[in-house]
């Protein structure tokens, strides 16, 4: 029958008191939690194994003291225990045979390496196929479009419908020129790509369809390789045994058996093998301890359990290094105290609303710093420049306006008072207009650079006047909608002031580096890559490449030209990036002696470049060039 519990005044449904969970129950639980989040940040197999005991050791105790909530607890532990469990077996299977996980990884690879390739190129003959019927007769440059029939496949495919040397259409991405016709398969090697090229042939059209099996990882892939889609989670490489070239072959078949012979499986290693598990085990853990969380949510806990139960997954993403890098650790930690503070203030505003001199006090003191700390908070929080993606932008104003709704909600809770059941909302309304009033004059106030916030120093004050009207007496829904406009108001003007500062600052830096006689971390990056190129004997375009993608000059983003040179003529080379020096230029730095490596500057165009000229053994000169860099 129902039972009357007096201390929460309310009926406890069929249950009875002694049901209820237990303070050492939940501290069970919490310790529980901290030992996966230990987990979490460092899995190793004996923490894990840890995690794993106590958290089946957690399900039994609750499923024993017969708790009310030990249907889903039971289960949500159960769940946790299963998930660390599995995490245990697989980390401790690569700790003591990580030559046989390998091995089995590369089988496992290979097998969906061969599937992967047999379904691309049955679809992509009948793609040929498609491409062939719809075009019919059409003249050249008029066919119809072809997009939709690449739209599924596993790997990045493009076609072209030939009618004699002209093209009638084409579709998708063309990373080789077409093949010979008469050619019914063939594997197309390039330095930067390799694709498989499947023809068929319909009286005088031909249909050509490539797949990319690899490319440089710098290249504009709009869809997957075969390289990178097959054994991806078994961290299996691919190394390729064929050479530049074309090689044909008289069927398809026979093309794909090329293609398996060439394609030769890398093992992981263990370092690779134990990061992967690693990472597998930090996202079961936050998984298991979200779905604990979810039960104790929605299972009618004591209010400051759900609060650390809605806090602890957050806490174990940034424990075990999961932040996205979008936010950055410091932006995580600041959402974690965030949402702390506003589950703090949403119990301090369940509390009877009472006013009293000191709660007026600190309440005053907290509103006053409000403007100081959010301006503070957004120039700390910005996320870098290059994540400029409306996700980025807003994602960040949303947690900003979280922990400014937070701090003043928990600034205005003293703020509450018995009279505010009978008050108007007059004051309420008056801080939001005044809000909307400031933030719109901080607009058109902030400069460039100005006290360190972009604003003057009469303005920063003006906000008192919005955070002082929160300070008399008014309705209880005017007061929390007054707080949060207030809040979101100056978060989303911080927020602004805040990126605008920053982009400032990187246009400073690109006009100064722009007007610098020389780049020094461009200096430092070409000498790096001299070397690099000298101890590897880089004297082919393919070599060059890789050994620049592998460089510091290609981490920093620079823009680059690379060149062979053969006496003063250029044999290979790649332009990378649009640049302003011509090849005028180069031949009389190539050409003029001394023959020594060294690094030239020429003022073209915008900017200076900077030019590395290598000579090399016999007649070789490697030449790579570097524009201006900018953010």
């Amino acid at each position: 029958m129902p039972n009357y519990d007096a201390a929460n005044q309310e009926f406890q449904g069929g249950t009875s008191p002694r049901e209820r969970p237990s303070a050492a129950t939940w501290l069970a639980i919490g310790g529980l939690a901290l030992l996966v989040g230990e987990a979490a940040f460092q899995p190793t197999a004996v923490l894990l194994g840890a995690a794993t005991a106590a958290a089946a050791g957690s399900a039994a105790w609750v499923w024993r003291g017969g708790s009310r909530l030990r249907s889903g607890l039971t289960l949500a532990l159960g769940v946790l225990a299963v998930v660390l469990a599995a995490s245990t077996w697989r980390t401790w299977q690569v700790g003591f045979d990580a030559d046989g996980t390998s091995a089995r990884g590369v089988r496992t690879a290979v097998a969906e390496r061969n599937r992967i390739l047999a379904t691309a190129v049955a679809g992509a003959r009948q793609v040929a196929r498609n491409a062939l019927d719809r075009t019919g007769d059409a003249a050249p440059g008029r066919g119809p479009d072809l997009t939709d029939l690449l739209a599924s496949g596993d790997l990045e495919q493009g076609v072209v419908v030939l009618g004699g040397d002209t093209v009638v259409a084409v579709a998708g991405a063309q990373r080789t020129a077409p093949v010979d016709p008469a050619t019914v398969a063939a594997v197309v090697t390039t330095p930067f790509v390799r694709t498989l090229i499947l023809t068929e042939r319909r009286g005088n059209r031909v249909a050509q369809v490539s797949l990319l099996l690899d490319a440089a990882s710098s290249l504009p892939a709009p869809g997957p390789a075969l390289a990178a889609v097959a054994g991806s989670w078994q961290r299996v490489g691919w190394d390729w045994n064929d050479a530049t070239g074309i090689v044909s072959s008289a069927t398809a078949e026979a093309a794909v058996a090329e293609v398996e012979r060439a394609m030769v499986a890398v093992p992981p290693s263990r370092e690779v093998l134990a990061h992967r598990e690693a990472l597998l085990a930090k996202w079961l853990a936050v998984a298991g301890l979200a779905v604990v969380a979810i039960v104790v949510l929605t299972g009618g806990a004591p209010p400051v359990v759900r609060a650390v139960a809605l806090l602890m997954p957050v806490w174990v993403i940034d424990r075990a290094g999961l932040t996205p890098p979008v936010l950055g650790t410091l932006a995580m930690r600041a959402l974690l105290v965030a949402a702390a503070l506003l589950l703090l203030a949403v119990v301090l505003w369940r509390r009877p609303a009472r006013r009293n001199p000191v709660g007026l006090a600190a309440a005053g003191i907290l509103l006053a710093m409000a403007p100081a700390l959010a301006a503070l908070a957004a120039s700390r929080l910005a996320p870098p420049a290059d994540h400029d993606s409306i996700f980025t932008w807003f994602g960040w104003q949303a947690a900003l306006a979280l922990g400014t709704i937070a701090y003043l909600m928990l600034a205005s809770a003293p703020l509450r008072g018995g009279a505010e059941a009978t008050a108007r909302g007059r004051w309420g309304w008056i801080a939001i207009a005044l809000a909307i009033v400031v933030g719109a004059l901080g607009i058109v106030a902030w400069q460039p650079g100005a006290n360190g916030h972009g604003w003057p120093t009469w303005y920063i004050p003006l906000w008192l006047l919005p955070l002082g009207a929160l300070l008399p007496t008014t309705s209880p829904a005017a007061r929390p909608l007054g707080v949060m406009t207030t809040a979101s108001v100056l978060a989303a003007l911080t927020a602004w002031g805040a990126s605008l500062d920053q982009r400032m600052t990187l246009a400073t830096e690109d006009l100064a580096r722009a007007g610098a006689p020389t780049d020094s971390v461009v200096s430092g990056a070409l000498m790096t890559l001299g070397e690099a190129i000298r101890d590897e004997g880089a004297t082919r375009l393919p070599a060059l490449y890789a050994t620049w993608h592998d460089s510091p000059l290609f981490e920093i983003g620079a823009p680059t030209q690379l060149a062979v040179w053969r006496d003063s003529t250029v044999i290979e080379w790649v332009a990378l990036d649009s640049l302003s020096a011509s090849w005028n230029d180069l031949t009389a730095l190539v050409t003029e002696a001394p023959r020594t490596a060294r690094i030239e500057t020429l003022a073209r165009g915008v900017g200076r470049h900077q030019v590395l000229v290598l000579p090399l053994a016999g007649d070789t000169t490697v030449t790579a060039l570097v524009g201006p860099r900018t953010r």
